[in-house]
Parts: structure tokens; sequence; C-alpha cells
């Protein structure tokens, strides 16, 4: 270990490795898991990682006449208590890409099978 002496009274008054040593050395490992962080962070977002949910697979189906978002999502979640009707239908325009509500008769839909 090496230290730092002063020459006026010839004593040592503390080591290199001291205070400051040990800010840059907490600083830097603090720099390095912040860095794994969003490292994992970004892998996550870029490969898709599912944490811990279920993937949802979704069928095709065709609007008829007279069919709406809230028909379709009424009859999903009659089959699945725990669905809420309006969430649903979020899922479905976003599935979708829909702007708003309005399907029309023979546009085939992808719907999340819950």
């Amino acid at each position: 270990m090496e230290y730092v002496y002063s020459n006026k009274s010839n004593t040592i008054i503390g080591s290199k490795r001291g205070r400051n040593y040990r800010k840059r050395k907490a600083t830097k490992m603090f720099q390095n898991i912040l860095l794994l962080v969003m490292i994992f962070i970004t892998i996550s977002i870029f490969f898709n990682v599912n944490l811990g949910k279920d993937q949802l697979t979704t069928k095709t189906m065709m609007v008829s006449s007279g069919t709406t978002l809230w028909n379709i999502a009424n009859n999903v979640c009659d089959k699945n208590e725990d669905l809420n009707i309006q969430n649903v239908i979020l899922h479905i325009k976003k599935l979708n890409n829909l702007q708003d509500s309005m399907i029309y008769e023979g546009q085939e839909l992808l719907v999340y099978n819950y």
C-alpha cells in the first residue's frame, strides 16, 4: 500500500487508497450495475422476452352483418368471467390497428384466445 507523507512533519497523512478511492470504486460499481440493468431492459424489449406471462394466441373471425365490437367482446367475456368487455374491445382495436370502433361486414378481425 502506498502512503502519502507530509514534507513538513515527515509523518504519514494517509494512504493513496483512501476515501477518494472508495468513492470512485462505489461510483464505478453503481455504473456497472446500471449498465447491466439497461442491457437487460434493452434485450427484453428487442427480443420481446415474455417475463412470466403466458403467450396469447389469436384467431381470425369474419364480421357478419350487425356485428359490433361490443358483441364480439361480450361473447369472449361470456366464456371467461375474469375479463372486462371494455378491455377486450381495447385489445381487439389494438390488435387490428383500429382507430375507432367501426367495423364492416366481411372484415376479418384478429381476436385473442383467452
